[in-house]
This record gives structure tokens, C-alpha cells and sequence, in this order.
């Protein structure tokens, strides 16, 4: 009758969508710190930029940098740079989430033809690189990567040593004091394959296991105990390993886009096609290797392409190729 304390459900515990600027698809996003502002960054097609410094309830369109299609983007803690690359080789950048810096010369300078469109970036703090995969001819993929924020660039082993008629779709990086080891997902029409760079020069390829062609990973800490890496794949089966292992073939029937790892809810939130959102906590993995698929706001025919948890923000984000931009405080509807 005379409460002293009411405490109400906020709405954004579950996946609620968000006004935005976009129109089609937004295909990455990342976030990071400018000054002393928190920044989330999102890119899509025909060079569609957005940022929000609220996190993530309200977005502004920049300035169209280029008519290409961006890709995919990454964050530089070292220098507080958002970068972007896309179709033709296109390289974006921006230190302020304001003017947009673009080059278009640099990764076609090392193609032999028009196709040397990018498929993923990722900045690494261990080591300060910004590395990405390109595709260098119509046959063949090559990884590239620049030691000092794009004023020159080096690329790697031919073809990255995956068969031809391969497509570079996404590439990660530790930044957990692993300064050598870098990711690159490729796929090709019957197989899949991840690559694992040592350095610059030294490699090793792994094929997929089985559920199809492997169409991202994610590398995250976990715990203390070092580096996990998961993967998902086209038919919807997730697979871990090194500490996180085991595989779940049975939860998800549409490909998996991403991972976002969340320290605070020690939980690992994936996305994907058809609206999938899942997560799987630390606590059950002990248990089983289901995970568990939630509701969210997202169109039900939504590709959901990627998915960001930031500890600062405590909030996971993701976008999908219908416009769309959900957020969630705890990734569970």
C-alpha cells in the first residue's frame, strides 16, 4: 500500500528496434571511444554510414563516402579511428564520426583485375595492424595489412593457400596479447575453410567439419582462461573450440552471421538469417551445448548480418539487410 521503492521492466532488456537513417541493408557495425565520447559505427550499402553516440538509440547519417557497398568495419582502440572497407577495394576512415577519409587506390594496387572487393577487416591492438582479406583475381583471395593506419599496405601468400573460386567473407583478430595469430573465413561452392595466419608469411587451413560452409567466427576471453574461438555455418550448426568445445547441429536451421560475447552477462549472443538471435551462457555450457533461440523486434525474414556487445554501454546491438538496428541490454528477450 505505501511502496518506498517501484521498479519498472525496461523494454530494451529484450531486442527492440530503433529509429535509423538507413535505407537497404546495414551489414557491420563496431563501436569504440573518440575523445571521451562512445561511438557505434554502422555501414552499408551505396556507402551508407550511421553513427550514435547514446548507445545506439538514436543514429546520424555521414556524409556518403562512396557509391560502393561497405562491407565491413572495424575499430582502432590505438588511434580512435573507424574504419570501413567495401566493394572495389574501397578503404573508409574516420578519427572524429564527422569527415570521412576514403581510399580507393591502395588494396586495388595489388589486384590484377576490377575484383578486389573486401570481405573483412579487424584492427588488432597486441600488435597496432589493421588486417584484411580482398579478392585479388576472379580465381584467387589474398589477405593485406598495414602497420601504419593505411599509408601503406603489405599483402600476403598468394591466394592465402584456399583452393580458387573462393570468397573471403570475414576476418578476426586477438587482442588479448596474441600478436600473431590472425582468422580469415573464406568459402568456397562445396567447402569451407579457416585460416589461422602466424605472423606475416606462415599459415594453416582447416577445413570445415561438417553443417555446410563456415560463415563466421568469433574470437573472444573468456574467464581468464584465454581465447575461444566459435564458428557458424551456413546450415545453422555452431562450433566450438579451444576451451568452448563441442557443436550444436540441433537449435538453428538458418545460417549464423555472428557472435557477441558479453563479459558481464558471461554470456555469447549469435545472429543470423531469418531473424535468428540465440545465446548460450557460460554457466550451461557445463551442461549441454544447446543453445537457447529468443524472440526479438527484428522482421521475421530479417538477415540479421551482425551483432556488438560493449561493456562500457552494456548493451548488444545488431543490424540486419532490411534497414533494421535492435538493441538489448541483456541479449534475451
Amino acid at each position: 500500500a505505501n511502496p518506498s521503492e517501484v521498479c519498472l521492466t525496461s523494454s530494451v532488456t529484450s531486442w527492440v528496434p530503433v529509429t535509423n537513417p538507413f535505407i537497404g541493408a546495414i551489414n557491420d557495425l563496431c563501436t569504440g571511444v573518440i575523445g571521451l565520447t562512445r561511438w557505434w559505427f554502422a555501414v552499408g550499402v551505396g556507402g551508407q554510414i550511421a553513427v550514435s553516440r547514446d548507445k545506439g538509440v538514436t543514429w546520424a547519417s555521414l556524409a556518403i563516402a562512396t557509391a560502393e557497398d561497405l562491407t565491413c568495419c572495424t575499430y582502432d582502440s590505438i588511434h580512435q579511428t573507424f574504419w570501413a572497407g567495401g566493394t572495389g577495394g574501397i578503404v573508409v576512415s574516420t578519427e572524429d564520426c564527422v569527415n570521412i577519409t576514403q581510399d580507393t587506390t591502395s588494396i586495388p594496387a595489388f589486384s590484377s583485375s576490377s575484383n578486389h572487393d573486401i570481405g573483412g577487416i579487424s584492427h588488432s591492438a597486441a600488435d597496432d595492424s589493421l588486417y584484411l582479406l580482398y579478392r585479388a583475381t576472379s580465381t584467387t583471395q589474398r589477405p593485406a595489412y598495414t602497420l601504419n593506419q593505411g599509408a601503406s599496405w603489405d599483402t600476403e601468400i598468394v591466394n592465402g593457400g584456399l583452393p580458387p573460386n573462393t570468397n573471403c567473407i570475414k576476418v578476426s583478430q586477438s587482442s588479448f596479447g596474441d600478436t600473431t595469430t590472425r582468422i580469415g573465413i573464406a568459402s568456397g561452392s562445396s567447402s569451407s575453410y579457416t585460416i589461422e595466419y602466424y605472423g606475416d608469411s606462415s599459415y594453416s587451413v582447416f577445413d570445415n567439419i561438417g553443417g555446410g560452409n563456415i560463415i563466421s567466427a568469433s574470437i573472444f576471453f573468456w574467464d581468464g582462461t584465454g581465447t575461444v574461438r566459435v564458428y557458424g555455418t551456413e546450415t545453422g550448426w555452431i562450433e566450438g573450440y579451444i576451451r568452448w568445445t563441442g557443436n550444436d547441429i540441433v537449435s538453428f536451421t538458418s545460417r549464423i552471421n555472428s557472435f557477441a560475447y558479453s563479459p558481464l552477462h558471461s554470456r555469447l549472443v549469435c545472429v543470423g538469417d531469418n531473424a535468428t538471435v540465440g545465446y548460450w551462457d557460460i554457466g550451461n555450457k557445463t551442461i549441454n551445448d544447446s543453445w537457447v533461440p529468443v524472440a526479438s523486434g527484428f522482421s521475421p525474414t530479417a538477415n540479421i548480418n551482425a551483432v556488438v556487445w560493449d561493456e562500457n554501454d552494456r548493451v548488444f546491438i545488431a543490424v540486419a539487410d532490411n534497414g533494421q538496428i535492435c538493441r538489448s541490454t541483456n541479449g534475451t528477450s
